[in-house]
């Protein structure tokens, strides 16, 4: 039983959903909903958001909702709080994906206060790239992070596979842009000029010149 003051809950519970919602997201669809009862909050998939022909499986949707759920957890371990989280709770309400849930107290350390100071920071980068290399402390440090959340990051350090993974990319994108539903459904999902929607790509999101050569 939480014994703590129903302020400190609920102020605790509103960082965190307001940390959730600044996650990234597949063309900013913002595809979650939330629900809190007490010190717990429910992560729900919004169907109504999916892209049905840029993610029929729904599978970036999922990806989408775990970096909500991580700025969630960020969010309440910045506070003093450790973050208790149950994925997938209830096997026959496939639309609810997580809870998570203010737990002990816990010390904050310096990487946890600058993880979370960029979080409203946050910007996806739509334009390309630089030739200037990764430093490789770097890229283990990422490679450690990802182990740490249960994933795997691969690093692609042979520049033929980088080469091949950059026409494949290319070509799909080709593809795509030939498909005129496709573009209709991302269309939907792009903000015009001005327009006060917080979901959707903002105009000044899309790059103003072309992207280079051989760049994803």
């Amino acid at each position: 039983m939480n014994t703590r003051p129903a302020e400190e809950i609920s102020h605790a519970v509103h960082v965190a959903v307001e940390a959730a919602i600044w996650a990234p997201s597949i063309h900013n669809t913002q595809p979650w909903s939330f629900a809190v009862s007490g010190d717990e909050i429910s992560l729900r998939a919004d169907p109504d958001r999916l892209l049905r022909l840029g993610d029929p499986e729904g599978r970036q949707m999922l990806i989408s909702c775990g970096a909500a759920l991580f700025n969630a957890r960020l969010a309440l371990h910045a506070l003093g709080y450790e973050p208790v989280v149950r994925v997938l709770p209830e096997p026959d309400r496939r639309a609810l994906l997580a809870t998570i849930r203010l737990g002990a107290s816990v010390q904050v350390d310096e990487d946890t206060r600058l993880l979370h100071a960029q979080i409203e920071r946050r910007r996806t980068h739509r334009a390309g790239f630089t030739d200037t290399p990764v430093p490789e402390r770097l890229v283990e440090t990422l490679v450690r992070k990802a182990a740490a959340e249960g994933a795997r990051l691969t690093p692609i350090r042979s520049e033929a596979a980088v080469r091949v993974i950059a026409a494949l990319t290319s070509a799909a994108q080709d593809v795509q842009s030939q498909a005129r539903a496709f573009t209709l459904e991302l269309l939907r999902w792009s903000r015009p000029p001005g327009s006060a929607r917080r979901d959707g790509v903002p105009a000044e999101g899309y790059p103003r010149t072309a992207r280079h050569n051989g760049c994803a």
